[in-house]
């Protein structure tokens, strides 16, 4: 009598019920929990995103360096996804992972985010302003 082993790298076409097929999908229930998971992830983008926007708040500069954030910014991202798609999805990028990443974002920059460059952008006034009136 063959091994399992034997019975899966050469099947006969008596049995075929006995050949192991790998998984090369994920089920709903995976691509879900993978989604949420995307979408949670986008909340720490958001904050990592507002460390360039307090950084434009209180260091106004040009577009040279905003360009230079946005593609550092990017250029972690893009290791980010790569790592998340290796580590969690076999290795199997979904434009999903992106979307997900988009909305946790989104939501953050929206509530939390806003709150944080209003309370930014009021400090920021404040300390221009106790500086001017000592003439630092």
């Amino acid at each position: 009598m063959a091994t399992k082993t034997e019975r899966v790298l050469f099947p006969s076409s008596e049995n075929c019920s006995d050949r192991m097929i790998p998984e090369t999908f994920f089920t709903v229930s995976e691509q879900l929990k993978l989604f949420i998971i995307c979408i949670l992830f986008g909340f720490p983008l958001g904050l990592f995103y507002d460390i360039f926007r307090i950084i434009r708040i209180m260091l106004p500069h040009g577009t040279l360096a905003t360009a230079i954030e946005d593609v550092l910014f990017f250029s972690v991202y893009a290791v980010f996804i790569t790592s998340f798609t290796y580590a969690a999805a076999r290795s199997e990028f979904r434009l999903y992972f992106t979307a997900g990443n988009l909305i946790g974002f989104c939501i953050h920059y929206f509530t939390f985010g806003k709150i944080l460059t209003r309370f930014t952008v009021k400090t920021n006034l404040k300390i221009k302003s106790i500086l001017r009136k000592h003439h630092l």
